[in-house]
């Protein structure tokens, strides 16, 4: 008897848009992308290379928590949302990356002074007091480079700025402009199909708003919608997750063409498209 192949060479023609099909193959199309982002990793790690350390690392992050939105995308909405905030942050962070060395030596700065701070930062468990020894007057001879990224990230009024690319704080808006005056319109319009989808309702969620609890278990929807039992209850964690499988495979593929301007990995980006393309396919072809 032969097993029913579950490969992703061998998938159905057709699978309903917000299906739990539709969530299982997206499922598998992140996973893959995923793996596409490790294979990337290891290509253009450079120690000599600042933007491709970076990069590199930031990659890391955006792996590990696609696999736990992996984990996660059967059981429930909120955290699945929430994660992927994650996931567009780092995407905006690795396109700001990309812009220009200033971005690069900006989150590198950002990374040591911050390191930095946190050799300060204590916590007594018995008072519970918390405090930060820099608040004191401390003698110490700190080498240059530490010195100019502790000043960069210090305002006139000795506090930390909290900010990492050490600027006036943007909207996401303003950020995707700056990314899409490199990479283009079509790149532009990628990110903000993905804030869009993602992040006003992740922010509630990550928040703990009222409306982000009753948004993750489906109590926002009109009246003819919302879910009235654990049967409708699974169909809407599985509507809505299977919508952001397609979203973050859309967000994949765009960090893949991101890094094919600096770094050229064709083969990986045409491979990346595939399985985008073939998600897209499947839940648009009609039966």
């Amino acid at each position: 008897m032969t097993s029913k192949k579950s490969t992703y060479e061998d998938p159905p023609e057709h699978i309903p848009f917000g299906s739990l099909e539709h969530l299982e193959w997206g499922q598998v199309s992140l996973f893959k992308q995923t793996e596409i982002l490790q294979k990337i990793h290891d290509k253009i790690l450079n120690p000599k290379d600042s933007k491709a350390m970076v990069i590199a690392m930031s990659l890391i992050s955006i792996i590990e928590t696609s696999r736990s939105v992996l984990l996660l995308a059967r059981h429930n909405v909120r955290d699945s949302y929430a994660l992927s905030r994650i996931l567009l942050d780092s995407t905006l962070n690795l396109g700001y990356y990309s812009v220009d060395d200033e971005m690069v030596k900006k989150a590198l700065q950002y990374l040591h002074q911050k390191s930095f701070r946190d050799m300060f930062r204590e916590l007594d468990l018995e008072t519970m007091n918390a405090s930060n020894k820099l608040d004191e007057d401390i003698e110490m001879t700190l080498p240059q480079n530490l010195m100019e990224a502790f000043t960069e990230f210090t305002n006139g009024e000795g506090n930390e700025i909290r900010n990492w690319y050490g600027a006036k704080r943007k909207d996401v808006f303003k950020r995707i402009k700056i990314i899409e005056a490199k990479h283009g319109e079509k790149i532009g319009k990628i990110l903000n199909l993905c804030v869009f989808s993602i992040y006003r309702h992740s922010s509630e969620i990550i928040h703990g708003t009222l409306f982000g609890t009753c948004y993750g278990i489906g109590l926002t929807e009109n009246n003819f919608k919302k879910p009235l039992n654990k049967d409708e209850h699974t169909e809407y964690i599985n509507q809505m997750n299977a919508y952001l499988m397609s979203i973050l495979n859309l967000m994949m593929e765009t960090i893949v063409r991101i890094i094919n301007v600096d770094y050229p990995i064709e083969d990986l980006l045409k491979e990346s498209n595939g399985y985008t393309t073939h998600l897209n396919t499947m839940v648009t072809k009609q039966e």
